[in-house]
């Protein structure tokens, strides 16, 4: 039926309930997978990481 299935997951109870959906999806065919996306909001890294690229470019201008 479904060789491969894309799962969203963020933690939440309807990512739970649709991991399960995914695995009983997934036994009824052989040699099926799932794979796993997992999305988190406002990771404060990310900001971080945007702002060390643009200070990186800002010191090569003034160089």
């Amino acid at each position: 039926m479904f060789k491969r299935i894309l799962l969203a997951s963020d933690g939440s109870e309807h990512a739970a309930k649709a991991t399960e959906k995914a695995v009983q999806l997934a036994q009824l065919t052989e040699n099926s997978f799932i794979q796993v996306i997992y999305a988190v909001e406002g990771d404060s890294r990310l900001k971080s990481l945007s702002r060390d690229e643009e200070r990186g470019k800002s010191d090569t201008y003034n160089r």
